[in-house]
Order: structure tokens, then sequence, then C-alpha cells
């Protein structure tokens, strides 16, 4: 993406504040006082008659003197409705201007932005209600926003534009630049003191912050923090750069261009900086490793590698190896689909590996033949697929790239748009085996079979003798407790019993891991059978037992799978043995670290991650290449996924002090900083302290992930596979959102839910509702000023509801705030049901959610009153009961929200709160949309 146009950003609605040099935004730029405020009485020949005034020039009518756009106008006369008269004040720039005003809609006609105006008559507002004629609520304040037509005709061609209207104005102390300001507009900023390679900031960055000597000198773009030669064509270059233009554009910047990813794009010594997917720029390559710490913008980086953030660590840069983005295929869900991850993370400097490798394996009697799909593919990838057939056949795997995948399975025969008996994503990793099983689903569940992975044994674990492991899949059983037994020996005698697994919960195997059991030499051949207990159960009477397999051998390595039902309809119990070759190992993968392909905001290229690929038993174990490396979970917004990486980590340990917003670098690997309420006058915000994390499936197995006495371990991502958690204390809610038993400055208690899908699209997501935990709390009372989490428990620090200009800032507003606005901690209260809230709200006020949580939020008046799905004036703000104005497609539109429950029995959506005959469909965790059915 190419910087010089990030200013766009900034015009929309921005406060003029940030350019009051170039704008002329003063106090009081809209009117003045006095009958003759901004009134020229001179200069028109002939003079004006009685009633007219002359303005720049021209004799005007008083009564009328701005009712077209472009055409001179009094200031602090009459104004046509949808006009307003505005002087810029800029130098030469001839007086006031009729203006288009734009508060109410923020779109101007081409060539103009439309910019929100300070003035000392604005006022603060709720709604528009609160406003004079002419001006609408923006972020909180009364404002007028009129569209400024462009001063300068573009980046180059304005360059002299620029350079004659303020020349030697004490506001522009280092010349002008011409910017573009997004709708075709442009206008004169103050130019900065970096040269051409000279790191640089953008022309908004440099708006927001003042400090426009960090931007580019007069005649250069600030192209990914690098000031370059401006240009229109290739003319205004030396060879053997050329003017590279972002399509669309009419201004680019001078660059020995290049093509991203391929061999040779370059001189010796250089590499190609990916600028967009398709094209590149040739900057000189260092002589730093990958990983190495580094300074972005210094060029220190060998090729193949760009200094890069690492995202949430602070700031801290290190020599990145990049990756290809250009396999952006995306699934249903917006992220990215399996297969182009996978093709993406095969733009990484992986070491030679095996593909990865799989099976398939049908043990669900009940099913039928059944045809598999993998990903979107046409065609299946096995047909006729029977019950305790494999694919492929005779043990061998199938190979294909390592990444995540999806399995669908359908009657054989049935059309590929059925819906299917089970739905399936798979993780396969490159050099490794794993089988997928398709088994007879839980009795709750609401499709038909499901798959469950088994990854294979790893070759060191095989013997010479015959080796076998157990897996539980019997679709009606919790835990049980598994023994192997001669067929003819005394099932009440111990002493002939082989204890093969203690709380076995279904879909899991053992021996756990890459282990296997070995099987006696006396066994072998010998008929045996399986004795099968609840858990805990007293496995020396036979009367406790809950089934015993029919007999069976073992003359070669297997997987015995348990499987079916106790349902004497379905499956009996003499059938609920299965025996799955175990056959040749997957082929392994060569050593060395793989990575992860990471998208970065607002670069066309990824920075490669090395995979802690053994989860929680890499934590501790140097398995990081990089100095001040160490493997911590890390959420991939593109992927909707946590995923173990390499990441920056500190020195500090356990509850040592540390910054809670920055994910990264303080704590030590397997730590994390856990937020604080502020609980003393003198403790300095942020405050958190470093904390362990943990394995959800063994939180108190010690090193190297576990928690300390006391605490519990909170998964990261609830209901997935991701296995590392964070520890906490466990808490109860009350009336107040506080539980009293909970640390120092974590007395918040509030409830939790997620939303979980149904894999097989066959029923409504379910609402899982969350053990709670301790969180962040202060000592600071409803009504006064907070910064964090400095809020005591039943109040959090939110900003007034403010107008927005997306989806989600709109929806969550408290959280995204605006100029002159300032947090408070508000008092919490149940968004949609008044008899249980602890803290009621006042009439003309409604409760809306925080943060995604239908249980918790907070009083906000109601801007306007509409009917839901009507269409709104003030995006961001309440506009009725549980509705909250809302940007959806760029159209405002009032959206009544409510608590999602899910569906009847039929597999309608509940109505839930919502009015009328409207239904509440799921939004994000527990919290649902109102919609017509």
């Amino acid at each position: 993406m190419l910087k010089p146009h990030a200013l766009q950003r900034l015009f929309l609605l921005g406060l003029c504040l940030a350019f009051s040099a170039l704008l002329g935004c003063a106090d009081d730029s809209k009117h003045c006082t006095g009958s003759d405020c901004g009134v020229i009485e001179s200069g028109c020949e002939p003079a004006c008659q009685s009633g007219e005034s002359c303005v720049s020039g021209q004799c005007m009518v008083r009564g009328a003197s701005c009712s077209q756009a472009g055409e001179s106008c009094l200031p602090g006369y009459e104004e046509a409705s949808g006009f307003v008269c505005m002087d810029w004040r800029q130098p030469g720039g001839g007086g006031a201007v009729c203006s288009t005003n734009c508060a109410f809609t923020g779109e101007c006609a081409s060539g103009s932005a439309c910019y929100a105006l300070h003035s000392n008559t604005d006022s603060y507002c709720q709604s528009a209600g609160d406003c004079p004629e002419g001006k609408a609520c923006l972020q909180g304040v009364c404002r007028f926003a009129a569209c400024q037509p462009s001063n300068c005709s573009g980046p180059v061609s304005g360059q002299a534009e620029c350079d004659e209207k303020f020349a030697g104005h004490p506001d522009f102390p280092y010349g002008t630049r011409c910017v573009p300001a997004g709708n075709d507009a442009h206008f004169c900023a103050p130019a900065g003191t970096r040269e051409v390679g000279e790191v640089c900031v953008d022309a908004a960055a440099a708006a927001q912050t003042q400090n426009y000597p960090a931007t580019c000198a007069a005649g250069l773009s600030c192209v990914d923090d690098i000031c370059l030669q401006s240009c229109a064509n290739d003319n205004e270059c030396d060879a053997p750069e050329t003017c590279v233009l972002e399509a669309g554009e009419a201004v680019g910047f001078c660059a020995n261009s290049c093509a991203p990813f391929e061999a040779d794009s370059c001189p010796a010594g250089e590499m190609c900086k990916p600028l967009t997917g398709a094209l590149g720029q040739c900057v000189p390559a260092g002589v730093k490793e990958a990983f190495a710490r580094c300074e972005p913008g210094a060029e220190e980086c060998a090729a193949g590698t760009l200094c890069v953030a690492y995202p949430g660590a602070g700031g801290e840069a290190r020599c990145q190896p990049i990756c290809d983005l250009s396999p952006s295929s995306t699934a249903e869900d917006g992220s990215i689909a399996p297969g182009a991850q996978a093709a993406r993370d095969a733009t990484c400097p992986q070491p030679e590996t095996a593909p990865a490798s799989l099976r398939l394996a049908h043990v669900a009697d009940s099913l039928g033949a059944v045809d598999i799909y993998l990903d979107s593919a046409a065609d299946p990838l096995v047909e006729g697929l029977a019950f305790d057939a494999t694919f492929p056949s005779d043990a061998a795997w199938h190979a294909l790239p390592g990444g995540r995948y999806r399995l669908r399975a359908l009657p054989a025969g049935a059309p590929r748009s059925d819906l299917p008996l089970a739905d399936f994503n798979i993780d396969l990793v490159a050099g490794q085996g794993t089988t997928a099983l398709l088994a007879v689903a839980k009795p709750s569940a609401a499709e038909d079979a499901e798959f469950l992975s088994l990854g294979a044994a790893a070759a060191d674990a095989r013997s010479a003798q015959v080796d076998f492991r157990l897996a539980h899949l019997v679709a009606d059983l919790g835990a049980i407790d598994v023994v192997l037994i001669a067929a003819n020996a005394d099932a009440s005698n111990l002493g002939n019993h082989t204890l093969l697994a203690e709380n076995l919960r279904r879909g899991e195997a053992r021996p756990a891991g890459s282990t296997l059991f070995e099987l006696s030499a006396q066994d072998v051949g010998m008929s045996l059978k399986l004795l099968v207990f609840p858990s805990g159960a007293d496995r020396g009477d036979p009367a406790r037992m809950l089934f015993e397999t029919d007999p069976f051998m073992l003359n070669e390595d297997a997987t015995l799978i348990l499987n079916g039902t106790m349902d004497e309809g379905d499956l009996t119990p003499s059938h609920l043995l299965s025996q799955l070759a175990m056959g040749d190992v997957a082929p392994a993968s060569a050593a060395g670290a793989r990575y992860s392909c990471v998208e970065l905001a607002e670069q066309p290229f990824g920075v490669c991650q090395q995979i802690c690929a053994g989860g929680a038993a890499d934590y501790g174990q140097n398995t990081c290449e990089g100095e001040g490396l160490g493997c911590a979970p890390v959420f991939l917004s593109n992927r909707q996924q946590w995923q173990n990486l390499c990441a920056p980590v500190g020195a500090k340990g356990v509850d040592d002090a540390c910054d809670p917003y920055v994910a990264q670098g303080q704590c030590a690997e397997g730590l994390y900083c856990q937020a604080l309420g502020v609980s003393q006058a003198g403790m300095s915000l942020p405050a958190g302290r470093c904390t362990p994390l943990c394995d959800v499936d063994a939180p108190h197995a010690g090193a190297p992930l576990g928690c300390e006495a006391a605490q519990a371990c909170q998964a990261l991502e609830p209901g997935s596979n991701f296995e590392i958690g964070r520890c906490g204390w466990t808490c109860e809610p009350g009336t107040g959102y506080q539980d009293t038993s909970c640390p120092e400055g974590l007395d918040r208690c509030e409830p939790n839910a997620t939303l979980r899908d149904d894999l097989s699209g066959q029923a409504a997501p379910q609402i899982h509702y969350e053990q709670p935990f301790c969180a962040a709390a202060g000592p600071r009372q409803p009504g006064e000023n907070c910064q964090g989490n400095d809020c005591a428990a039943g109040s959090e620090c939110l900003f007034p509801r403010s107008v927005q200009t997306d989806f989600t800032s709109t929806l969550a507003s408290p959280y995204f705030g605006g100029p002159g606005l300032v947090p408070v901690c508000m008092p919490s209260c149940d968004p949609f049901d008044a008899d249980s809230s602890a803290n009621r709200c006042a009439t003309g006020e409604t409760c809306l959610f925080n943060a995604w949580n239908a249980e918790v939020g907070h009083c906000a008046p109601i801007a306007e009153n509409l009917a839901p799905l009507e269409r709104c004036a003030q995006p961001g703000l309440a506009c009725g009961e549980d509705s909250i104005c809302a940007l959806s497609q760029n159209t405002p539109i009032c959206l009544r929200f409510c608590d999602y429950l899910g569906t009847d029995s039929q597999g309608a959506y509940l109505q839930s709160t919502c009015p009328g005959d409207l239904r509440c469909e799921p939004l994000i965790n527990d919290i649902g949309i109102c919609q017509t059915p």
C-alpha cells in the first residue's frame, strides 16, 4: 500500500484543527458579530446600491448571500438551506465562498472534502435536537461541517500553486506540499525537512501530531517511511528509476521498480521490497540475519528480510523473513481459505520436508457407504467408502501440503450440495500423519456423524513386537476404564487384568502422544477381549462392567477402536470393536524450524513467524530462533484463530509489574501480563502483573506451563482445540458484577458467553456460558474520570456515545471516543432485563451492551426514537430501546439488539427481546440482532 495517499483517512469529517494554518479554522471561523462583520463596502465600481454589499469586487444582495456552491458570499448573512458561507482564510483565497453543508451526510462533490469545523460557538450535545439549525452533533459537539474545494491541483502539478499561495507564510517555514485528501481533492500542507532516502512520517500522521518537520520536503513523497522523489511520469525520474504509479492515481514516486518474490528482480546487493501485491522497489540489502534486532528504515537487514515491528510488542522490530500474500482466496466467514494459507506458508523459507499425510477410516456402521469431499473440490476425494474401510487402502497415506482442510461426508451418491453427515476442519502438519475417523455422533449432536483426528505414531515408537493403541469413540459413553484380558480368563481376578486406560474420554486415544502399547510375546496370536467399565468403577466386580468385546486377536500393529453406541437398537456391544491396521509410518519431516506467513496491517507482504509446533511442550525449551524470542500465543485476525508462534519475550517473572496493553516483549516466556485495577493512589497506569500461562489439558502439570495454587486455567479460545490458556481466579457474579473473594485489584466478576457454530450447518449456533474469572477493577466510582481499568466493579471506564464512521465503531463507540470527549466510570446495567438490573437507567435512556456481552451494559440517552431497521441520522448513538444507529454499507440504520437464545424445536430463531414479529438472530457471543423472519 502506497503511503502518499494515507491522508484520505484524515479528511473525511476530520477536525480541521490539525490543519489550522492551512484551513484557517480559528475560533469563531463560521460567524462573527456585528451587522457589518465581514462586509467590504468599497472596491466595487460602480458603487453598490442600497441593500447590496460589495464582496470581492461584486455587489451582492444581503438577504441571499449564499445559495450556490462556489459563489462569493457574505459571512453572517442569510444562507440558503444546505449551504454555509465560509471564509477559509487562505492567503490569496479571495474571501468567503458559499460551501455545501455536509454535516449530515459527510458527502461532497468531487474535488472537495468535508470538514467538521471548530468554533467558539460550539456546544456539547447528545443528539441533533441539542444543536442550532445547520449544525450536527458530531462526536458529542454541535458543529458545522462544510465542503472545502481543493486549493491545489495535485502533488506534482499543484506544487507551484502552493508555493505561490504560501511563500513566506510563518506557518509554512519549510515550504509547502500539495497532498491528496481523497475524493479527488488536494490541499497545500506544510512541507517537512526529510530528504530523499531519509526516514519520514506521512502527512496524515504529521497533521495529527503537528510534527510537520518529520515529513518529506517539497516535491517528495513518504513511501513506507522513506522519502522518495514524487513524479507523474517516467521523464521526471533519473534512470534507471521509473515513476511508480498506484492504480488510478495521477502521482507516484521515483524508484527502481521490481517484481516481488521473483528471483533476480533487483541488482546484486539489493532486494525487492513489495509496495503492492505485484509491484516492488529495489532497496539496499544489509547484513543482519533473520530475527536480529533492527531500526526501521535503516536498511540493515539481509536480502529476503525486512525490518518490521512485531504487532503488540511495544514497537520492537526484527529482521523478518517476508512472504507472499497473493494467494488470498477467502472462506465463507471472511477468513483466508485453508489452501491459500498453505500456499502463503510455502513462500516462507521452510526446511526441506515431506508432505502431510492423511488417512480416512469409516467406523460408523449405521451410516452406510459415504462420499468424502476435501475443501471445496467438485469431486469427492473418495467415493463409496464402506464401513471398516480406509482410504487409501492397504494402510497407505494420501499426501498433500500441510495446513487446515475441510472434510465433508455425504451419503454415497448424494449431491455435493446436500447437508453433510459430518463437517470437520482438520489441521495437517507437514511430515506427520493424521487419521480422520468417521464415527457415530453423540446423541445430542445435530449431525449424524463426526470426524475425529488421531495422530500417527512416530517411527521410534514402533517396536519389533506387535504395537497397538486404543481409541474411545462410543457415541453415548463418557469417561471409561478399559482392561485387556485373555478371552478365557476369569474377569473377576484383577491379576488377569492389563489396565490400558483410566478415565479415557470420548475422542481420546491411549497411550497419549506418539507412544504405543507393546503386546507381550505370549499374547500375540492369542484370543483376547476388552472389558469396559465406568471411570473409577470397581474392576474386580464384573457386574459393574458396561460391556465386553467379542474375542479378537492381534497379529500386526493396529489401533483398537471402541465405536458405535450402547443403544441395543443401533450397534450391539458385541460389535463395539474395530481394528485399524497401523500400516507404514507416515513420512517424517527433515529437521528444522517451520514458519507461518502472518499478515501485517497496511502492508502488501506478510512476515514469517516461527511455529512452536509442539504447542505447550515447546514453551521454555529454547525452541525459537533469534535472541529474546520465545513461544507465545498469538491471535491471527485474518484466520480468526490462535497459534503458538515465536515472538519477543522479556525477562520479567511471576508477579513483576508489566503493561497489559503490550502483548509480547515484557514478561518471560510462559507468562502473560494480567491487567489489574489501580488499587493505590500512587500506582501508575496501565497496571498489570506477569502471570503464568497454562496448558488447558494439564493446567497443574508444572513446567513448562501450569497455574499456581488456587488458580484455574481459562482457555484463550473456548470450545476449540487450542491448548493454551491463562491462569486466573474463578468467581461468581453478583447483582453488582463483583466478587469480593477475588484478589485485590481483580474483584470485577462478569458473566461471559461464547457463540459456537454448528460445523455441519444443520443447526443454529449455540450459546455456551463460560466460567467467569476475576477481572481488573479499581477504586474510582461512577461519574469520576478514569483511564483503563481503574473503575470499581459494577462500573466501566467508557466515553459518552458519539457519532462514528464505520460499523464496528458505531456499535462500540464508547470504546473509540472522539475529540473533546473524556471517559468516565459508567455504572453497569443489564441490557435486556431491567427487572434484574442492579442499576436502572433514567427516563429517556436505554441500556446498551458493553464489549459484546448481553449481560452487562451502560446507560445511554436515546438521541432519536425510531422503529427497528428505520433509517437514522446519528451513527453511534442510541435510536430507541436496545437500539443503536449503525452504519451498514454506508447507510445509517437503527438496529435493535437482543439477548440471543437460539432456536425453537422447529429450528426457527426465538423472538427473545425483539418487538413485533422480529426474531433474534446471532451476531457475536450472546448478543443477537433483531431481524424480520
